[in-house]
């Protein structure tokens, strides 16, 4: 997984740059900086250290989610991996 904003000092710039996230047993392509739920519905996630996080009821909503998943296993709605 490519984290492009490792060494970037202020990471709280606005994203421009989005993805649909598909879930699955596989590292996301890309680590997004931030998680944006279109759809509401469950997500799943798993951070570096393989430790499990599940948000149920997650509303649609513009605003991100600052969170940095190295995957996401399950979901029931519509995420986007903000960057």
């Amino acid at each position: 997984m490519a984290d492009t904003f490792a060494n970037v000092e202020n990471q709280s710039n606005p994203g421009d740059r989005w993805f649909l996230i598909t879930p699955g047993s596989n590292a996301l392509a890309i680590k997004p900086r931030g998680i944006v739920c279109t759809v509401t519905g469950n997500i799943t996630m798993e951070d570096d250290a393989g430790t499990p996080l599940t948000f149920t009821a997650v509303e649609a909503s513009l605003q991100p989610y600052s969170l940095r998943p190295n995957k996401v296993t399950a979901a029931t709605g519509t995420f986007y991996g903000v960057y």
